[in-house]
């Protein structure tokens, strides 16, 4: 089949216009593509502005009205657009709706306005002749289809500019939200380790109970608070994709025994019972250990803050293939399954309601996600609701590993 060279030009402008990202080169193509596609002596491209049409850009053997604005009222390409229908006059002299007085001291003695989009137009464009000229019945279908492929242009350059609009407004948000961090965080953290060292060193000297008690407990609020900050200075380096990963071969089994051990008291004192079961003796990775030792605790953490007194928590370790997997199962208040598509966004919690049991930012999970992420691993949790307790795990791929038959439960707790 063969194709005329209007059709061809169209086809051409169309994959153009479906990449241009400013009005300039919409308006440039246009033009271009207009006195093309009718073979005309001068093309416009003409934007409605309010109660004004705006002659913003020609193409054309001499000079038209570029810059010019005309009220909507007087001019041709107001009377296309108010009409919403396309005008092909071949003698502009005898043609009432022309005002003659802007169009004497042209070339143009023949015209075609076409309106851009066919409800509420939001422009026009024109094709002229120099002298007097009646368009094909092709030509004018190829440009009112140009005018239809231009109003498409304009509404997703509309959608492309508001959308970079709005991440320039998120990254200036986040600009700004990293530096309060950063500047809050400092200011923090400098009277807190000075808390820190100062309980240390009053801790060591000879204390009686009551002031040992006392010591002791602002030394934890003093951690807590340091580890807050420590969050919250994480959240904002992953936001604005700081986050350093510093990996080197580790040995995972242990790092999870000693997770374990650090939280024992924690565990001891809701009189809670941790059982180990491991098939894996040895699994070694190549991640970073301080932040596999911040997920670590943070699943294990969970798994304490929200069990009932007197119940269970298991640790599964075990490999999956190419990979390691530490499985966290407690036996506690379980998550709403309405909940659990949203758990791993930043500062959403499972017990948000206003009578709150337990505290927190609702941060961890969501930086444990980017840390697991980092390593090329996944992470995930399960609850079958309220009261059927909760399950969290992440996977990490295997460096190397040394594989035993399953042990016993090992019960480290009371």
């Amino acid at each position: 089949m063969q194709y005329s060279d209007g059709v061809k030009k169209l086809v051409e402008v169309i994959q153009d216009l479906s990449s241009v990202h400013s009005l300039e080169q919409v308006m440039f193509l246009v033009r271009k593509a207009a006195r093309a596609i009718a073979n005309s002596d001068g093309a416009t491209f003409v934007l409605r502005d309010g109660e004004f049409c705006f002659y913003a850009d020609e193409d054309a053997i001499g000079p038209l009205w570029k810059g010019q604005r005309f009220p909507i009222q007087t001019c041709i390409s107001g009377w296309a657009m108010l009409n919403k229908k396309a005008v092909v006059i071949e003698d502009i002299y005898q043609d009432s709706r022309i005002p003659i007085d802007a169009y004497a001291p042209t070339f143009v003695k023949s015209l075609a306005m076409t309106p851009i989009r066919k409800e509420a137009p939001i422009g026009a464009i024109g094709a002229y002749w120099k002298e007097k000229h009646i368009p094909t019945d092709e030509q004018l279908e190829l440009l009112q289809a140009l005018a239809n492929s231009t109003s498409i242009a304009l509404e997703n350059l509309n959608l492309y500019q508001t959308l970079e609009g709005r991440i320039e407004e998120l990254k200036m948000a986040n600009k700004a939200k990293d530096e309060f961090l950063m500047t809050v965080s400092h200011e923090l953290r400098t009277p807190l380790n000075a808390i820190l060292g100062w309980t240390e060193i009053l801790l060591d000297g000879p204390l009686d109970e009551e002031a040992r008690m006392g010591l002791e407990t602002i030394e934890r609020n003093a951690r807590h608070q340091s580890q807050i900050v420590a969050v919250l200075l994480d959240s904002s380096r992953i936001m604005s994709g700081k986050l350093q990963i510093k990996s080197r071969e580790l040995e995972l089994v242990q790092l999870v025994r000693n997770e374990i051990a650090l939280l024992q008291p924690e565990a001891e004192a809701k009189n809670l019972k941790i059982e180990v079961h491991s098939s894996i003796e040895k699994a070694f990775i190549l991640g970073d250990e301080e932040r596999l030792k911040q997920v670590t605790f943070h699943l294990l953490n969970n798994a304490i803050k929200f069990s009932n007194k007197g119940g269970k928590i298991l640790v599964d370790i075990s490999s999956q293939g190419p990979a390691v997997q530490v499985r966290v199962r407690d036996e506690g208040e379980g998550i709403d399954p309405e909940f659990l598509p949203s758990i791993f966004e930043a500062f959403r919690q499972a017990d948000s309601s206003s009578t709150r049991k337990y505290g927190g930012l609702g941060l961890g999970l969501s930086i444990s996600r980017h840390l697991i992420e980092a390593h090329k691993g996944k992470i995930a949790v399960y609850s079958e609701g309220p009261g059927k307790g909760t399950t969290a795990l992440f996977t990490i791929p295997l460096y190397k590993y040394a594989k035993v038959g399953i042990k016993n439960a090992e019960p480290l707790g009371k």
